[in-house]
């Protein structure tokens, strides 16, 4: 099982645009170990309608925790159609790891509660992701 942080902004990949449900959102790539085991770690805020996409090399059981990261967090394991796998809310500064239910190729952190709010749910797909 591979297990990642949802953990300061990089700026070596530009952000891009994914849409889900009808619901747009602009997302920091997580593609190098580095920047997946930094992830959105030490924040202070991520702003509305922002993530981050984290991406595996291969779909693999996963998990992610909160350790060191301060905002209230949700994410979507995503499998390789970038359909969504199931869905877990994470309390900041916290060990408990949430992981995916099934092998993920990707993940997607967003400020908690987005997900509900936008009425996302398993089995959607998200789209506008670049292919690596």
């Amino acid at each position: 099982m591979l297990a990642l942080c949802a953990c300061s902004k990089h700026e070596a990949n530009p952000p891009v645009t994914v849409s889900v449900n009808g619901h747009s959102l602009s997302v920091e790539l997580a593609i190098t170990d580095s920047e997946k085991q930094k992830g959105l770690k030490n924040r202070k805020n991520l702003a509305n309608d922002h993530g981050m996409l984290l991406i595996l090399k291969k779909p693999s059981d996963v998990c992610v925790w909160m350790e060191d990261t301060r905002i209230p967090l949700s994410a979507a394991f995503l499998d390789e159609r970038g359909t969504i796998i199931n869905l877990a809310d994470m309390e900041p500064l916290n060990k408990t790891e949430h992981c995916s239910a099934r092998p993920a190729k990707l993940i997607l952190e967003v400020n908690r509660g987005w997900f509900d709010k936008s009425n996302i749910k398993p089995g959607m797909t998200v789209s506008g992701y670049p292919q690596i």
